[in-house]
């Protein structure tokens, strides 16, 4: 019944404008029928049984009329659809930049040409020289229901998203196609990634990137660092990788291509590199043990390190880090927890993790290794310590129902490209069916498809109950655009109803619109306790999208061949051989703790028993789920856990000179800035020509400093925190240059280094609706823009001036009547 209502509701509302009015009819009705039943004078008894009849005509009337009248007012309309062809118009916008001189643009202009026989068009340039702001360019030329065809390599490196701007288009309802111009001119280009700051003798990688648009195939490239040569040789390759130690101070590094054919590099400017790399003072961090330990024999190698066996009377000001390596709650805190209850404690021990805490919300770190004598072996469990760490003692294992899975699909006209022998679609149905099968039988899990919208393709539930996931899965087809915000927060808002651990499995090429309001989702996810763990597909995967989306949302982002890795952060472990459960597993590539770095052949032969908090990250684990490196941000700081032991027995195979990385870089990530609490620092970044870059100063005093070249210039510094200061200072000259006696590079404008047709283009394009045209293919644009300009207008036909002659017509046929019985009672009389 209550559905009946509602479906009535809902088709009034379809045909009246303000259908609440018609609730008055039965009111008017039953006042009418009051007024004409009751007698207000004594009537004549000769005319009793005419009286009777009149007043029942009169009711019938009244009643009639009445409501005619109201339903006029409740103003009834009509749906008159009409197609109205106007004239076809394109605005065409040409990306003026100097990226495009690679680009034949005749082809645009005869393309123009062409377009102007058929239809009319309007031509606009955006962008100018070095600067390609096209975001901005296109939202100024927007308007509602415009054919906009795009003229540009979709390098936008200045303002709006273009992602964004062509969701907004879609809004006002919006054709934005572009063109795919062919390449006449080949170049090379160069740039350098890797740190630019590192403490003495530590060992650092970079690694050249070379840029070829065209026909380039084989280069000389050359790299050296201070002078030295470190690289130089013929080749192919688009990555060539080094690693360098520095001595104290500032050093070089500069990076050269050179084309075999001169004719083939158009751009001279980008076939040079600059970088500056400055070494610190190697931070200090405390090292806590009661015993002789061989991680502290390597971290002597790369910091300096004070040795403890006690917190008592330890200043923890001057320390970066402090590690403390397998210690006894009892030791640490000397406080009641369970299972020491009976145990004496003294005042300044209770003390100790006070001071633990107040020295990592300052912004310090902390690492603790675990062993024979600490977390679940060490009374860790109930601890004002624990609630320090990113870990709870617990025993490894997921309860019945403790898990739920969302698995989001994309399904937009982006995925339908190939990827290899398949379609990007095909192989990320693949890839939900190989998560489904990786969960326990017992883990909940529901799935969604989504381009522009979010479909329900199966709901949440035990994974036991879902027979026919899979075959739902396999017949799902792409199309539309995309916006994956709306995966987000379908998939969030369904995780809301249940208990447990809560994860978004998103699989997709990362390629979607409203990009800011995809990442606002996943920040919003992230805070009310929901995981996304991103897979990229696709031979054109928007990676560093996805790994925001993970990293916002303390999740991870894995390629396609790291799916298996769901069995380890899922608990479904059974099938692994129980040889290969203590094998060491990177979970997370993109953390820094193990970003670019490898584990090679390592094997650990015992752990402690942890579990890790929701908000923490899990980045290394034993591939039977076992957590061994486990990290969070705490109020300011940091801290790791680090649950296997110090390689004095469990995992000697930590120690070793590559899989050693990891546990440096573990203490580098507890440290934080290297330099934060040094005075008298001084520090330029690296810039690009023309562009502003920041001076940082620390010091006591408000600073006073000049350029180091011949047009000295003397700088205004503003203070932004306590003895720091900040300047800016915009270089006029490539290379080296200086700020006092500080150095920093100057490399070439951005415009140089993307070049070439941006390969997210067209993906990006068609998740919004448009199209890719060839620019020599004027017809199918011409078809197009025509097909668009047929509007179908959809008018509300007011018919409410037919209830109201009705209703005067039967007024008069009620009068005439009346009338007529009048004019026979006079005759009787």
């Amino acid at each position: 019944m209550v559905f009946l209502a509602e479906a009535a509701i809902n088709t009034i509302r379809g045909v009246f404008r303000y259908p609440k009015y018609l609730f008055v009819i039965p009111l008017v009705i039953l006042v009418l029928y009051y007024l004409i039943k009751k007698d207000f004078m004594q009537a004549d008894m000769r005319f009793v049984s005419v009286r009777k009849r009149l007043k029942l005509f009169m009711f019938l009337s009244r009643a009639l009329i009445f409501t005619l009248l109201i339903i006029a007012i409740a103003s009834p309309f009509t749906i008159k659809e009409k197609t109205v062809q106007r004239d076809p118009f394109i605005k065409l916008i040409i990306d003026n930049s100097s990226s495009m001189n690679i680009f034949e643009m005749q082809k645009v202009a005869e393309l123009k040409a062409e377009l102007e026989k058929e239809i009319a068009v309007e031509a606009k340039y955006i962008g100018n020289n070095e600067e390609s702001a096209l975001g901005d360019g296109i939202l100024q030329n927007l308007k509602t229901e415009e054919n906009i065809l795009l003229a540009t390599d979709g390098q936008n490196n200045k303002g709006a998203q273009l992602g964004d701007v062509l969701l907004l288009a879609n809004k006002f309802n919006a054709s934005i196609n572009t063109l795919n111009i062919p390449i006449i001119k080949d170049d090379l280009a160069v740039s350098v990634d890797g740190p630019s700051r590192t403490m003495k003798d530590v060992e650092n990688l970079y690694q050249v990137n070379v840029h070829k648009v065209g026909n380039v195939n084989r280069y000389k490239i050359k790299v050296t660092v201070d002078d030295k040569v470190v690289v130089e040789t013929e080749s192919t390759e688009l990555q060539h990788k080094f690693v360098s130690k520095f001595s104290e101070g500032s050093h070089r590094i500069t990076a050269v291509v050179t084309p075999i054919s001169q004719s083939e590099d158009h751009f001279s400017q980008n076939n040079v590199y600059y970088k500056t790399v400055r070494v610190i003072k190697k931070p200090r961090i405390l090292y806590y043990s009661k015993s002789a330990s061989p991680m502290y024999e390597l971290l002597t190698q790369v910091y300096d390190v004070d040795l403890t066996s006690s917190l008592a009377g330890v200043d923890f000001n001057k320390y970066y880090a402090a590690v403390i390596n397998d210690i006894p709650i009892l030791d640490i805190e000397g406080s009641v927890s369970e299972g020491n209850k009976n145990n004496a404690n003294n005042e300044d021990d209770r003390k100790n993790v006070d001071k633990l805490i107040e020295f990592v919300t300052d912004g310090n770190g902390l690492l603790v290794v675990g062993g024979k004598n600490s977390f679940d072996k060490g009374n860790y469990k109930g601890s004002l310590f624990e609630s320090l760490l990113p870990v709870f003692v617990a025993k490894p294992g997921k309860k019945e129902g403790e898990v739920n899975v969302m698995i989001a699909i994309d399904i937009s006209g982006s995925t339908g490209q190939e990827s290899g022998d398949a379609t990007a679609v095909d192989i990320e149905k693949g890839l939900a069916i190989s998560v489904i099968r990786n969960l326990r039988r017992d883990n909940i899990v529901g799935v969604i498809a989504f381009n522009t919208k979010s479909y329900l393709i199966e709901p949440i539930g035990f994974k036991s109950k879902k027979t026919d996931i899979e075959d739902k899965i396999k017949k799902l087809q792409y199309g539309g655009g995309t916006v994956i915000g709306e995966a987000i927060k379908t998939a969030d808002e369904m995780l809301e109803k249940v208990s447990g651990s809560r994860n978004i499995v998103l699989i997709s090429d990362g390629v979607t619109t409203a990009e800011v309001y995809a990442i606002e989702r996943a920040i919003w996810a992230g805070k009310t306790g929901t995981k996304i763990y991103t897979v990229g597909v696709g031979k054109r995967t928007k990676e560093w999208m996805l790994e925001e989306f993970s990293r916002v949302s303390n999740g991870i982002y894995f390629r396609a061949d790291q799916t298996n890795r769901f069995k380890i952060l899922f608990g479904n472990t059974e099938e692994i051989p129980e040889t290969e459960r203590l094998n060491i597993e990177i979970l997370d590539d993109n953390h820094f703790i193990t970003k670019n770095l490898a584990i090679k052949k390592a094997k650990i032969y015992g752990f402690n028993q942890v579990v890790p908090k929701t908000p923490a990250k899990l980045v290394v684990a034993t591939t039977g789920g076992d957590p061994l490196i486990t990290a969070w941000n705490y109020a300011l700081g940091r801290v790791v856990a680090y649950t296997a032991d110090d390689g004095s027995s469990w995992a000697p195979a930590m120690l070793t000179s590559e899989n050693s990385k990891i546990v440096v870089r573990s203490i580098n990530f507890a440290i934080g800035v290297p330099d934060r609490k040094e005075r008298n620092v001084f520090d330029v970044k690296d810039t690009r020509i023309n562009l502003p870059t920041e001076i940082f100063i620390r010091t006591e005093n408000p600073p006073k400093v000049e350029t180091g070249d011949a047009n000295s210039q003397q700088f205004v510094f503003y203070k932004i925190d306590k003895e720091t200061y900040k300047a800016e200072v915009v270089p006029q000259k490539l290379g080296f240059n200086k700020v006092g006696e500080v150095e920093y590079a100057v490399n070439y404008p951005l415009e140089y280094e993307a070049l070439g047709l941006n390969p997210e283009l067209g993906s990006i394009v068609q998740s919004s609706g448009g199209k890719v045209f060839e620019a020599n293919n004027a017809e199918k644009i011409i078809e197009e823009v025509k097909s668009r300009s047929k509007r179908i207008i959809v008018d509300r036909v007011d018919i409410r001036w037919y209830f109201i002659a009705i209703a005067i017509i039967i007024l008069l046929m009620e009068i005439t009547i009346r009338k007529i019985i009048e004019h026979h009672k006079a005759a009787k009389i």
